[in-house]
């Protein structure tokens, strides 16, 4: 239920003060949240909701036209309009407008880092959202699993004859969390990671399709990067593909990678050398990507440079001492 009394507080400090907290950004973005997802939403509530909402969402227009950021960026949800909701697009339809004007407006202006635009990140798995959101905020306003490459299934036969269906995002060995809000990743505490430039289209296709199940012929070299990606993540490496666009269909989408900056260098050196180290007559020989061969063959180039970096940690401690010395 929607303290209105609150809502109206919350509305004139950001135009007596320009700003609001993270708290404050919660009472909006619920507003806005249950205003296109709700169904229990009497009619009284919802002509409130949107009358509310046309003010505000006018109000972060005329901020972000002049250039402002602010946590008041906090209480939208961003490329509203290329999600998937399975709701009626009548349920938010000015909403959605305003939203996309304010989304032009981010964009002309450069109001937002690149981990603040974040749509969809990659974790290892559902259980890892908690534990990714630090309780700096609700699960429930921050995102859900993302549904949109799940538009379409594959029916799978199964023992008994029968065909099972199947969500694309099944095949993955990752969970695909849809970001609702821009900042979150700032809200969190996201400040030690950096984006990997990688400049790199096999490398693009590996932040999306990496930790797929099937044990795939290695073909190319993207291959060989997805399976970096998963034995670095194994490893305790902290790491996240991600994507500033919903797109549709995995096939059309374009991920990057945040690495954390204590990693950052390794990183990049193991995945620029990659390419130099693998013998080309590694693909199509019918080797697989799951294959032990192939895991110690990237594992331990990944090895090597990680044990660089903790020689030099050591060293630079006066801790590491030479075997034989």
């Amino acid at each position: 239920m929607t303290d209105w009394n609150e809502a109206e507080k919350i509305y004139a400090k950001l135009h007596k003060e320009g700003d609001i907290t993270w708290k404050e950004s919660d009472v909006i973005f619920k507003i806005l949240y249950d205003r296109i997802f709700s169904k229990s939403l009497s009619r009284e509530d919802n002509n409130k909701s949107q009358k509310f909402l046309k003010k505000w969402l006018d109000s972060i227009l005329s901020f972000t036209g002049h250039g402002k950021k602010g946590i008041f960026l906090h209480t939208i949800i961003h490329n509203l309009k290329e999600r998937y909701w399975n709701v009626p697009y009548s349920n938010y339809v000015e909403e959605m407008f305003l939203i996309k004007d304010i989304d032009i407006n981010i964009r002309d202006h450069l109001l937002l880092e690149e981990k603040d635009k974040a749509v969809i990140l990659t974790l290892k798995g559902r259980d890892g959202v908690f534990k990714f959101l630090n309780k700096k905020i609700s699960r429930n306003l921050a995102g859900r699993k993302y549904q949109k490459f799940d538009y379409r299934y594959n029916y799978s036969l199964t023992g008994s004859g029968s065909y099972s269906k199947e969500m694309i995002t099944d095949r993955y060995d990752k969970y695909f969390f849809e970001i609702y809000r821009p900042m979150t990743l700032t809200r969190i505490g996201f400040d030690d990671y950096v984006k990997l430039d990688m400049n790199n289209a096999d490398f693009t296709a590996a932040c999306v399709f990496y930790g797929d199940k099937e044990n795939k012929e290695v073909c190319r070299l993207s291959h060989l990067y997805e399976k970096a990606i998963e034995i670095m993540l194994d490893m305790g490496v902290p790491m996240y593909a991600y994507s500033i666009t919903p797109f549709n269909s995995m096939l059309d989408s374009l991920f990057d990678m945040f690495v954390h900056k204590d990693y950052a260098q390794e990183a990049g050196m193991i995945f620029n050398a990659l390419p130099y180290i693998a013998k080309k007559d590694i693909f199509n020989s019918g080797v697989r990507k799951h294959d032990r061969e192939l895991s110690d063959f990237v594992a331990g180039i990944i090895t090597s440079y990680m044990t660089k970096k903790e020689k030099q940690e050591y060293l630079n401690k006066d801790e590491w001492l030479e075997m034989g010395k």
